[in-house]
């Protein structure tokens, strides 16, 4: 187990390598002028000039890119070009707050979509298993963004229940979590059953009600057991995904997260911020599926038994 996690970190290299590159060339592709954005549409071609050189936005793109690998290694992500406050400083001040929203998010959907998933499976065909159908169809085609104008005018608007944007307490994280976990909740509930099914359907869950167990001790000893595997890596999946995925959520809440942050960086061309903050999310997504190979191991002893091999 050691030997394959130690494995993993190492592969992690060359891959952030690879995302590195990628943003770069596309950041340095994109449209605009970082220069012409911190100065203002009025400054004049000198002073654009001066602070593209100051900026080291001169010089040619493989020397710009070594020198920013080259911080990297040293955990130094440069300076914002808009502010000058360092990238890190930046991105670790908005992490913590994308991080809530993703958990929170995740906490719902396995609340909601894996007991749904579970009663689905142990009564199919059944209305119950009619409206656990409807509802995850209906949730997955949902787009966040749509969802989050439809919360913000039914509860924020219209009842003024709860408030809109920002982060300031408990009761600004409901809606954005909404919002974020409701397709997620549907994606867990049709793994859920889809597994529930073929785990029931297998001869030892026979076996085990011949004996006279419990139905209940069937299903959540025995059959939930066996049908984690598939959940687990939908869950590492979907964590990953709400990480990068929460831009436009943050971005409709206004919630001070990555997400916001990067966007707002694209839009003034601060190269530096949108790298950092993909490089953080990469290393963020890699890790959390090194996390769930190692829970395998835990949920499926034959898991275990090929990493001692």
């Amino acid at each position: 187990m050691v030997r394959y996690i130690l494995k993993r970190l190492l592969m992690l290299i060359p891959i952030l390598i690879g995302v590195i590159l990628i943003v770069f060339i596309l950041m340095q592709l994109s449209p605009g002028d970082a220069a012409q954005t911190i100065l203002g549409p009025q400054a004049s071609e000198e002073a654009i000039n001066n602070l593209r050189e100051e900026l080291g936005l001169n010089d040619p793109m493989l020397i710009q890119f070594g020198r920013y690998v080259a911080g990297i290694f040293r955990l130094d992500f440069g300076e914002s070009l808009k502010d000058g406050q360092p990238v890190l400083n930046k991105l670790m001040a908005a992490m913590p707050n994308t991080i809530i929203l993703t958990l929170a998010a995740i906490a719902l959907a396995l609340l909601v979509g894996v007991p749904l998933g579970i009663v689905s499976a142990t009564h199919q065909y059944s209305i119950l298993d009619k409206f656990a159908t409807i509802f995850a169809l209906i949730s997955f085609s949902t787009p966040n963004f749509w969802l989050s104008i439809l919360l913000i005018l039914a509860f924020a608007v219209g009842l003024g229940w709860l408030p809109v944007s920002g982060f300031y307490g408990a009761e600004y994280l409901i809606l954005p979590m909404i919002a974020l976990g409701t397709q997620t909740a549907g994606v867990f509930a049709r793994m859920t059953r889809s597994s529930m099914l073929e785990a029931m359907s297998q001869d030892y869950i026979r076996t085990l009600r011949a004996k006279g167990l419990g139905e209940r001790a069937v299903v959540y000893k025995h059959a939930l057991k066996n049908a984690l595997i598939p959940i687990i890596t939908v869950i590492g999946l979907q964590l990953g995904s709400l990480l990068g995925g929460a831009l436009l959520t943050e971005t409709v809440f206004s919630w001070p997260g990555i997400g916001r942050l990067m966007i707002e960086s694209i839009r003034a061309k601060d190269t530096n911020v949108v790298q950092g903050g993909v490089i953080m999310t990469a290393t963020l997504f890699i890790v959390i599926n090194l996390i769930v190979d190692i829970l395998y191991a835990y949920a499926d002893p034959r898991v275990k038994a090929e990493y001692k091999k």
